[in-house]
């Protein structure tokens, strides 16, 4: 398990019976099945819904900048889902 599947396993084991309709999010729960396995296996390091979930917006941690380029194109060309990307440099001692 990734640093991201506890916090989404507790969300919805916890938050989704108090409103399956608005919280169960097929299309993230879709998405996390897709890029946790597969040919992303070991590419995709985490994904998560973020804010609100319900099928708004999904975090994806990817191994490098070329992966998180290949998951852009994927989400929008295949999923036709908007994306966009966030590089954050590593901080000293961290490397």
């Amino acid at each position: 398990h990734n640093v991201m599947h506890h916090p989404q396993e507790l969300f919805d084991r916890c938050a989704i019976p108090n409103c399956p309709s608005q919280l169960t999010s097929p299309v993230l729960h879709a998405m996390m099945d897709v890029l946790l396995g597969g040919v992303w296996a070991g590419l995709v390091l985490a994904v998560k819904g973020i804010g609100s979930q319900g099928d708004g917006s999904v975090q994806i941690l990817c191994k490098d900048c070329d992966t998180q380029q290949k998951v852009l194109k994927y989400i929008t060309e295949v999923c036709h889902l908007d994306g966009f990307t966030i590089i954050i440099p590593a901080s000293e001692g961290s490397s």
